[in-house]
């Protein structure tokens, strides 16, 4: 692989990418740890909202993915516009919402 394909750009995205699937892991295993406390309904609705979250998160990070493979499969450096999120990310939001859930 030619040296520099691997630019702070695809570390960031990289980084961007692990930590939101780290968050999601750490929202799944509060649910599992407090799946007794929690309204049936409410952690239904809010894993829909989850799933969803994921699905969006997953297409996005995944064609720049794939975009920075094709680059180093052509031994080129990676530099791309990348497009504007149309969706909301995996933000502390999640967490407050599943504590009020496991609260209440």
């Amino acid at each position: 692989m030619e040296k520099g394909v691997i630019t702070q750009d695809v570390y960031n995205i990289y980084n961007e990418f692990s930590r939101i699937l780290k968050e999601e892991r750490l929202l799944h295993n509060i649910i599992l740890k407090y799946i007794q406390n929690i309204n049936y309904n409410s952690i239904e609705k809010f894993l829909e909202e989850l799933d969803d979250l994921n699905e969006d998160t997953i297409t996005y990070y995944y064609r720049l993915l794939d975009e920075i493979e094709d680059a180093c499969d052509t031994r080129c450096k990676w530099s791309a516009i990348r497009e504007k999120k149309q969706f909301r990310l995996l933000t502390d939001e999640y967490r407050k919402k599943l504590c009020a859930l496991i609260i209440t």
